[in-house]
């Protein structure tokens, strides 16, 4: 039999938690920093507009405030303890489902995950992460067969054609992998992004004229676009054209990103190089010079021995 007195003080605990989020939310979310409340407010409020039940709402802000701080195993027992009182909540389900694929939980994510798209089975979100919980869990086959199912739902969604595609290089298939990712580039035109991921499929191939030319334009795209300086300076490198590849890492550094210390460390160890192999050169000539000179002796004529 309960006790009377642990009954009401149960009913008491539920009502100061119901007060405390319709009237004390405002003030608990002041409290977190200025700069994490104006750079996060607006996502906060999208989601939880679709967390109606107030203590599920409560324990979703208590969530969403220890996933920000990187407790990770709290936020995921506030996320729990939501969905306890909103079972049917996709943003609770989906929530749970991204934090424990990042943890490598990718059973339990795919569970929650599941359970959205039973609910929806075109929600995008839900499809994005079951194709990349299908990859951690290396099922690129079944990872591609989500990204056929967002490309036929989404078809504006340039980044299924990207992921795809990076897939099917994985998978050697560079034929179809290359037709994805330009099907991609052909529904985002005013992207860089379809031509970075073109660079580096064509890597894999060695393809290194075609790569840096497909770096030039993503920089047509988008001329400050620090990724395909980057991969055009690496491509250059691998096709042996030291000269260009400084200039592409000058130019990053002057022009494009000063602290950049990928640029930095390849155009330090490029001149190292190549003023090693100048000191190298330098040496062998002066080598060469200080060869004692042989004169050339005519052979004696043998008809007067």
């Amino acid at each position: 039999m309960t006790c009377p007195a642990k009954f009401w003080l149960k009913k008491i605990e539920r009502f100061l938690i119901v007060f405390a989020l319709l009237v004390g939310i405002p003030a608990y979310s002041c409290a977190s920093s200025p700069t994490k409340q104006a750079g996060n407010a607006t996502e906060l409020a999208s989601q939880t507009d679709s967390v109606p039940d107030p203590l599920a709402y409560y324990h979703f802000v208590l969530g969403y405030e220890y996933n920000l701080a990187n407790a990770v195993d709290a936020a995921l027992d506030e996320y729990a303890k939501a969905l306890s009182y909103d079972p049917s909540s996709v943003t609770i389900q989906l929530r749970l489902g991204a934090l424990y694929h990042s943890r490598g939980e990718h059973g339990k994510a795919q569970a929650h995950v599941e359970t959205v798209l039973v609910q929806d089975p075109s929600n995008l979100t839900a499809l994005q992460l079951m194709a990349a919980i299908a990859v951690g869990l290396n099922q690129p086959d079944r990872a591609i067969q989500f990204y056929d199912r967002i490309m036929a739902r989404y078809p504006e969604d340039g980044e299924a054609y990207f992921s795809e595609g990076m897939l099917l290089a994985g998978l050697k298939q560079y034929e179809d992998a290359e037709k994805v990712v330009r099907r991609g580039i052909a529904i985002t035109p005013t992207s860089p992004v379809g031509y970075l991921y073109l660079g580096r499929l064509l890597i894999q191939q060695q393809a290194w004229d075609r790569a840096a030319q497909a770096y030039r334009e993503a920089l047509v795209v988008h001329p400050g676009f620090e990724p395909a300086y980057l991969g055009l300076g690496t491509t250059l490198e691998a096709k042996g054209e030291t000269a260009k590849a400084i200039e592409v890492y000058r130019r990053i550094l002057t022009d494009i990103n000063q602290g950049n210390r990928d640029a930095r460390q390849r155009l330090v160890r490029l001149r190292l190089v190549r003023f090693l192999d100048e000191q190298e050169t330098n040496q062998a000539l002066a080598g060469v010079a200080q060869l004692p000179m042989r004169r050339t002796m005519s052979r004696p004529n043998c008809a007067l021995a």
